[in-house]
């Protein structure tokens, strides 16, 4: 890494709220009612500490919140899953089409054998799980294969998403993003998965104009998506 690029790394952790602030954030969000909360990253694994104090700061204020937590589940564990297994309502693992694509996206071989032994885990552990795949030009053509994954492991949710535009998605928005066409043949798709597979649930917030408009309770969730830093964004489902 270059100097240059490690000054701009270190000034973006400095940035990042500490678990101290994160603390204040969460009792903030319990005591306005806020009831259900998904820690997501990047990968929030890469600070084990911060991600459970933060876990155990929101059911410290509301012991039936729910909170579920989102990983590529390369640090998952036997021992992680102990320590979160009484506090997290549900586990979301990052599956991005098949084995090439989704080593390819993160740019390190060996990810998906760790995603897949992290369903593994959570399912001897009787833990809820649900894949959250990105959908993108190169996995677009492996979505089936996603599903049929989710069926082997008795996953009951998989939620297909978009790359959300920070960081490194920011810099390759021009090859990792969809276009109309891709857009409709990623809609029909899925209706055709949620006839194959009635026992999952399949979702997705890439759609176009024509599908929210004709079906808005699949997409509109209102809540709050914050940054790293603190910054509040309103969030419906949908870019």
């Amino acid at each position: 890494i270059s100097e240059s690029d490690y000054k701009l790394k270190y000034e973006s952790l400095q940035k990042e709220l500490n678990l101290g602030e994160w603390q204040i954030v969460a009792s903030d969000l319990v005591k306005n009612r806020f009831n259900a909360f998904t820690i997501s990253g990047g990968e929030p694994l890469l600070n084990i500490d911060k991600t459970i104090g933060l876990i155990d700061a929101i059911k410290k204020n509301n012991s039936k919140v729910k909170i579920y937590l989102f990983s590529n589940g390369f640090f998952i564990n036997v021992s992680f899953i102990k320590k979160i297994k009484n506090n997290i309502s549900g586990m979301g693992i990052s599956i991005d089409g098949n084995q090439k694509t989704h080593d390819w996206l993160r740019g390190v071989n060996g990810c998906y054998a760790h995603a897949i032994n992290a369903l593994t885990l959570f399912k001897k552990e009787a833990i809820p799980v649900f894949i959250q795949s990105m959908v993108t030009p190169q996995t677009l053509p492996y979505m089936e294969e996603v599903i049929k994954l989710a069926a082997d492991n008795k996953v009951k949710a998989v939620r297909f998403s978009h790359v959300d535009y920070y960081g490194r998605g920011k810099e390759n928005k021009g090859t990792l993003g969809m276009n109309h066409n891709e857009l409709t043949t990623l809609d029909k798709k899925i209706m055709k998965m949620k006839k194959i597979y009635k026992n999952i649930y399949v979702t997705s917030n890439l759609v176009y104009q024509e599908s929210l408009r004709n079906r808005p309770e699949e997409f509109l969730i209102p809540n709050l998506h914050i940054l790293s830093d603190g910054t509040v964004l309103p969030w419906y489902g949908f870019p």
